[in-house]
């Protein structure tokens, strides 16, 4: 019971909030969801590494004679865009979109701002925190572009118009109904085949 106690009041101290602090990124704040806390050494708590997602992480607590380490279970949150409702794929962003307090997971690329004519790159549900692997940047769907292979070193350019399409490349449907997948720069789509451009 005592040591229940003595845990919680030590997961209040100023010092551990200071130790949190130093280990954080600017503009993110934390949680104590746990601490187990030391019980071998009475001192100076500190966080040996920089925390940049919500985990569980080592805590070292320094004493006049003793070292000793115990850990700390954190929630992170900073300011990120989340879904208001949700977006089939190719919708622009702007308009389902707002700016909320975010829990930060470790997903690469957390956005605190939508980039000019974002639209979703997959169907979004409502209240997703968005990343950048969440948007397709650039023309949207249907506007019309040239596509660009090369086949055997010929240079062969056909219109299309751009798809929605998974992952960084960006998709054309030609003529045909085939779509093809490239780079996307200037209003060309360049399809790789093997030739160089």
């Amino acid at each position: 019971m005592l040591t229940t106690f003595l845990t919680a009041l030590l997961a209040t101290s100023p010092a551990l909030d200071e130790a949190i602090g130093a280990a954080l990124p600017p503009g993110v704040r934390a949680e104590i969801v746990r601490v187990d806390w030391p019980k071998s050494c009475v001192g100076k708590p500190s966080l040996p590494k920089r925390v940049e997602r919500s985990s569980r992480v080592p805590l070292r607590v320094t004493g006049e004679q003793c070292q000793a380490f115990g850990w700390i279970e954190l929630r992170l949150f900073t300011q990120g865009l989340r879904t208001t409702r949700q977006a089939a794929q190719g919708d622009a962003l702007t308009a389902v979109i707002e700016t909320a307090e975010v829990e930060v997971t470790g997903a690469p690329g957390l956005l605190t701002h939508l980039p000019t004519n974002a639209t979703a790159k997959r169907a979004l549900p409502r209240g997703l925190t968005l990343t950048a692997n969440d948007l397709e940047l650039g023309p949207p769907s249907g506007t019309s572009v040239t596509i660009r292979a090369v086949l055997a070193g010929v240079v062969v350019e056909q219109p299309g118009s751009l798809t929605p399409c998974p992952g960084a490349q960006r998709c054309a449907r030609l003529s045909n109904g085939r779509t093809v997948r490239g780079s996307f720069t200037d209003g060309v789509l360049l399809v790789a085949t093997g030739g160089a451009p």
